[in-house]
């Protein structure tokens, strides 16, 4: 018979695979997707933020991000009002052009011609092209300009409108216009994209980042925590608590409600058991710890905590611990002090985790994203990236429905393709290859863990 002999090695096919944008529409409306009638282009002094690996077509805005109009009606990123109104000084950067915007060929929002040369645009400089170009009328000031800081934002902020919605997919950097007699197409022959549209009304999925991490910490040098008036609440650490680790005997850990209802054993503790409780140090503004993932690794270096377990209930052999992230606390078998009565018995150790931000700005614009600590029915608006953080009644364009912990439904254990080490993230199916997660985090251009955002998102 014939023996088979022949074996290869599976290669990916990176000519046809590029960046890829997850979809971040949960589900249409009843109603439908609320979507303008109209001839919507993306403006032309909009930068490149990213580039196509394998197809190299220049994109100016990503799926999903909030946006506005510039004063022309051109579709442009919210963000940049955001900027204007955050700067600190008239030369702070407002836009910025690179090497990439010349080969693109974008206009530039000074001279209104095509980029010459890279150029970091400042708000003053900004502004003042604006007013002598005539897109923006001084009479706004109510006087002459002067250059001053709060006349510039006053001049950005007319130039970007309020939002108007959400970007329905990523928006290719502006091709020219074929019947423009002056400059015409930037390339001939190259067109993919001409108008764009966006959503007024949609419900909308994205990671949650503003993950920041921690490193060194040594819980042997924690400080014992004696209970101060009013008690603790619910999440640690609170600013009064703030600096080293904070150790907790089984005794106090069994005087929280949080652990002393034996209806739920997951999480039940009595005085004398074999746990202690260390409070990790956040920001002691509400900040929750991150769960452990490969994206944000809970990890000791000195070997110590070595097996993580899913409930206190696991907790039963030297080495084991159970992260109870929405308090905030690492709980750890006590193999040196099976009472639980004396934390600093414990060995050095050498951890690194990470956590949420309470609230901030994210650090991409590639990728949609949220950032902050969201609780349902909170309100949403949008960051200098034009991404999500959390709003107020008095300016939200939207409202948070849901925030989920991956992974969900059990999708770990749905056996997908490409989990193999030579396939990157772009590759894998979400299921057993991603571990259970979405693409939403997988994809992720920031630092996420393991929460997903849903808002509903209404600029009508």
């Amino acid at each position: 018979m014939a023996i088979k002999r022949y074996s290869s090695t599976y290669r990916t096919r990176t000519d046809v695979m590029d960046n890829i944008t997850p979809n971040n529409v949960v589900v249409t409306p009843t109603t439908g997707i609320a979507v303008p009638a109209g001839e919507f282009k993306p403006a032309a002094w909009l930068p490149v933020v990213w580039q196509g690996d394998a197809s190299k077509d220049y994109f100016v805005i990503s799926s999903g991000k909030v946006v506005s109009f510039d004063i022309t009606g051109r579709v442009c990123p919210t963000g940049y009002k955001a900027i204007a109104a955050g700067a600190a000084a008239t030369t702070d950067t407002f836009v910025e052009y690179t090497s990439v915007d010349v080969a693109a060929k974008t206009e530039s929002l000074i001279t209104g011609a095509a980029v010459a040369a890279a150029d970091v645009v400042t708000i003053l400089e900004a502004a003042t092209a604006l007013l002598q170009r005539g897109l923006v009328d001084e009479t706004i000031l109510g006087a002459n300009f002067g250059g001053t800081l709060a006349e510039c934002q006053i001049v950005l902020d007319t130039f970007i409108s309020d939002p108007v919605g959400v970007c329905a997919y990523d928006v290719y950097h502006w091709a020219g216009d074929q019947f423009d007699e002056e400059r015409g197409l930037n390339f001939n022959n190259y067109q993919k994209q001409h108008l764009v549209q966006f959503f007024t009304q949609v419900q909308m999925q994205m990671p949650v980042g503003g993950v920041v991490s921690v490193a060194g910490v040594n819980l042997a040098g924690a400080t014992v925590y004696v209970p101060t008036t009013p008690t603790h609440g619910r999440r640690w650490p609170t600013p009064d608590t703030l600096g080293s680790p904070l150790a907790l005997t089984s005794t106090r850990l069994a005087g929280l409600l949080r652990y002393s209802d034996s209806t739920r054993p997951s999480l039940y503790i009595t005085a004398g058991s074999p746990v202690v409780g260390y409070a990790l140090q956040t920001d002691g503004t509400g900040a929750t710890l991150a769960r452990n993932t490969e994206r944000t690794p809970f990890v000791d270096a000195n070997g110590v905590l070595l097996t993580e377990k899913k409930s206190v209930q696991g907790l039963r052999a030297a080495g084991d611990f159970f992260i109870d992230a929405d308090a905030g606390l690492v709980l750890v078998y006590s193999s040196w002090d099976l009472t639980g009565a004396t934390p600093l018995a414990i060995g050095a150790t050498s951890l690194s985790y990470h956590f949420h931000v309470a609230a901030g700005a994210s650090t991409s614009w590639h990728k949609v994203s949220a950032v902050g600590e969201f609780a349902p029915g909170g309100y949403v608006t949008y960051d200098e990236y034009s991404n999500f953080v959390v709003g107020t009644a008095a300016n939200h364009i939207g409202r948070v429905l849901a925030v989920h912990v991956q992974p969900r439904g059990l999708l770990d254990r749905v056996n997908t393709a490409w989990s193999g080490s030579s396939f990157d993230a772009s590759a894998q199916m979400p299921g057993s290859a991603t571990k259970g997660f979405t693409d939403l985090i997988t994809l992720s251009e920031e630092t996420v863990a393991d929460k997903v955002l849903i808002v509903s998102v209404n600029c009508a």
